[in-house]
């Protein structure tokens, strides 16, 4: 459609980060780094490689795979999984995985087909209707998501801005939503707030995010710099 309304005579300006996104439908592609514009170029003479080399500043070593990964012990494992999606109709029907330590596991489906209902199954955000999931051997199944964070999961929701972090808070304050009742953070029912700000700004270093401040309202980021938020 994008390029019937060019050949039609209409003037687009395509944003994205997507790189297959950007070399499928633009003529040329402006790089746009901290505010500033870094570059253009015809997309005919550009790749996902050279594009990417001017979104961060620095050339990209792809990952390479050195070998099999050598899994350990079973970490999570969901057995005979049954759960409702919102409408109240089974959205996992029978499911059971394994992830174990020191392996990635992938995920494939097209979008609608359970995998946000198993993501907040394993995260302790929606009820399994019948089976069990476990977490290093211990049965959690029912577990509440401060339950499940408690025993060493971690989740990212795909929806960052209203499900992952707080966004009228500040940074820092998101920084230690989890952790903000128990030692070092609190000292019986009072924050170290000196201790906070120290480790907050420390943590904001070390993930390279993008903030004015650690006392910044977490929803003025961006899309990019929240999710560093959740992942630190």
């Amino acid at each position: 459609m994008l390029r019937g309304m060019a050949q039609a005579g209409k003037s687009l300006v395509f944003i994205s980060h997507k790189m297959n996104e950007v070399m499928a439908v633009s003529d040329r592609v402006t790089v746009l780094r901290a505010g500033a514009v870094v570059g253009t170029v015809p997309t005919s003479e550009a790749s996902p490689e050279s594009l990417a080399t001017m979104m961060v500043g620095r050339k990209i070593e792809a990952a390479k795979r050195t070998g099999e990964a050598s899994c350990g012990k079973a970490v999570l494992e969901l057995d005979q999984v049954w759960a409702n999606a919102d409408n109240d109709l089974p959205a996992l029907k029978g499911l059971s995985l394994t992830v174990r330590e020191g392996e990635i596991l992938g995920l494939a489906g097209v979008s609608g087909n359970g995998q946000r209902e198993l993501a907040e199954v394993m995260s302790g955000l929606r009820r399994v209707s019948r089976g069990n999931v476990r977490l290093r051997g211990k049965n959690l199944t029912g577990a509440s998501p401060a339950a499940m964070i408690d025993a060493g999961l971690g989740y990212v929701p795909e929806d960052r801005l209203n499900f992952g972090i707080v966004q009228s808070f500040s940074v820092e304050e998101n920084l230690i939503l989890k952790d903000h009742h128990r030692p070092p953070f609190a000292r019986g029912i009072f924050l170290q707030n000196d201790l906070v700000r120290d480790w907050s700004t420390k943590t904001v270093e070390a993930f390279d995010i993008r903030t004015p401040s650690v006392e910044t309202r977490a929803g003025s980021l961006s899309g990019g710099n929240i999710q560093k938020v959740i992942l630190a």
